[in-house]
């Protein structure tokens, strides 16, 4: 609750400056109205920091910041995610299937933290039956929910996948959750990965699809880091 207040405060301040700005510059060789734009400031502030206008108490400000710093500020869950910065060979195996041959495509990959270290950015290349592949996926760590989240975008669909899950310390595996479109029916299903980290160079990925409520196992990668 106090992150949602938190994010409409900046939204009603960036509202309400953009409109005193305007006012300013609307004004801006008539000093009668220069005072009536700063009054306008002024009440735009006084009216952002109480809040949405309701019958509850005004929101402790205090309180509202150490909260947002606290959800902005890269955790240790983000520093575990960079251990695993740097480029990356894959071999990856798809299976089409049941009973059919898997495919396979060799590829490489090259993660960084963006954004102050909140999340990671991996670019992946390679080349599927002579046609070049590019994929990008995007994780981080939401410090309010505590949950890991993910997308992913590549170049051979027009969807989104999306993500949420958590970390096994045991198992040393993400464990995530989420939704990919059909593109036979175009509708959302289930969709479930697991990256184990075997050791600093080697980690494992699994995928699996949940298609008329049985689950099968779609693809793995094996990614060696270079």
């Amino acid at each position: 609750m106090i992150l949602n207040q938190t994010t409409l405060f900046m939204k009603k301040f960036l509202l309400c400056a953009t409109a005193a700005i305007f006012l300013l510059s609307c004004n801006n060789d008539k000093k009668d109205d220069k005072s009536s734009a700063t009054d306008t400031i002024k009440a735009a502030m006084t009216d952002t920091a109480m809040g949405p206008a309701t019958t509850t108490a005004p929101q402790d400000s205090a309180a509202m910041m150490k909260a947002w710093q606290g959800y902005m500020t890269p955790s240790d869950a983000h520093k575990m995610m960079a251990m695993a910065n740097g480029k990356w060979n894959e071999i990856t195996t798809m299976y089409m299937s049941p009973g059919a041959p898997p495919d396979s495509m060799k590829g490489t990959c090259e993660n960084s933290m963006i954004m102050n270290g909140l999340y990671q950015r991996s670019l992946h290349h390679g080349s599927y039956h002579g046609s070049p592949f590019e994929g990008q996926s995007t994780m981080g760590y939401n410090n309010a929910t505590k949950k890991y989240q993910s997308t992913w975008i590549d170049n051979m669909g027009s969807g989104m996948m999306n993500m949420e899950g958590t970390y096994d310390s045991t198992a040393k595996t993400y464990n995530m959750t989420g939704t990919e479109t059909d593109m036979m029916t175009g509708k959302e299903m289930p969709v479930r990965e697991t990256l184990k980290i075997i050791d600093d160079k080697n980690h494992y990925m699994e995928m699996f699809e949940t298609r008329d409520g049985k689950e099968s196992k779609v693809m793995d990668i094996k990614l060696t880091k270079q």
